[in-house]
């Protein structure tokens, strides 16, 4: 079956290539160290790209803690509003930038 086809049609859209380029997600660190050296920002993401073509599957995978959620809520326009968090890069849409992905993509979190 070809996914493309099959979801163009239901969406009256078209196919869509989705692509994120250098995203960097970080967060402020803790602490009320004095000297910004010893306490640097956690980074979450750091300069990943890729790309999702209209019918391909995407798997995300990886131990715990390296930041597959992070990666599916930044494409996904879902990341949490945070003091000291820090999103750049890029997301997508066929070559645009995606806008509001939150508007245009769903998906369901693992329950472990």
């Amino acid at each position: 079956m070809d996914l493309s086809k099959s979801l163009s049609r239901r969406s009256g859209n078209g196919p869509l290539h989705l692509a994120w380029k250098n995203l960097d997600y970080s967060l402020a660190p803790g602490g009320k160290k004095k000297n910004a050296d010893d306490n640097p920002p956690k980074i979450i993401l750091a300069d990943v790209s890729g790309s999702l073509k209209p019918g391909q599957l995407l798997a995300v995978l990886g131990p715990s803690g390296s930041g597959k959620t992070s990666l599916l809520n930044a494409l996904a326009g879902r990341l949490p509003i945070t003091d000291g968090a820090r999103l750049t890069g890029s997301v997508l849409l066929n070559g645009a930038p995606a806008g509001d992905m939150a508007l245009r993509s769903a998906y369901i979190e693992q329950v472990s």
